[in-house]
């Protein structure tokens, strides 16, 4: 297990058809690591952590879940995408996956697999954070 979750919530557990309708309704391919995570950990209770770069830390404070709200707050994966798909700020073929503290938004490119970080203030700008899912998410270390 990943040293940022603190738990995983198995009643809220999704299925491969889960994440497929979710691609059919976008017209994207979750990359195979996202799916992966998502069908081990959907809303598992995650703890403040972070990516290093050089000298920045990127905060990633939730990991948005698909089909349940756990937490009741938490916006849905497939919500977001609506969102996105209306504002036309973000290229469709981002998957937005988790959130720092603030108004940032950390997607998944879905044919590369990078991972960006889009600032609510800066949408014109991604921040490349690194090359990969697997690289994100099994660099991220408890920083709360």
């Amino acid at each position: 297990m990943y040293q940022f979750i603190a738990s995983k919530n198995n009643e809220y557990s999704i299925s491969p058809d889960d994440i497929s309708a979710i691609e059919k309704k976008f017209g994207i391919i979750f990359p195979e690591a996202l799916k992966t995570y998502y069908l081990q950990f959907n809303c598992a209770d995650t703890i403040l952590c972070g990516y290093t770069k050089g000298t920045d830390v990127y905060e990633v404070d939730a990991i948005y879940p698909i089909k349940h709200k756990y937490p009741k707050y938490m916006p849905l994966l497939e919500n977001l995408m609506e969102r996105d798909r209306k504002d036309g700020y973000i290229p469709y073929d981002m998957i937005p996956f988790a959130a720092d503290q603030s108004e940032g938004c950390y997607y998944c490119h879905s044919v590369s697999e990078q991972i960006f970080l889009v600032l609510g203030y800066d949408v014109d700008n991604p921040i490349l954070i690194c090359n990969s899912f697997v690289e994100f998410i099994s660099s991220l270390i408890s920083i709360g």
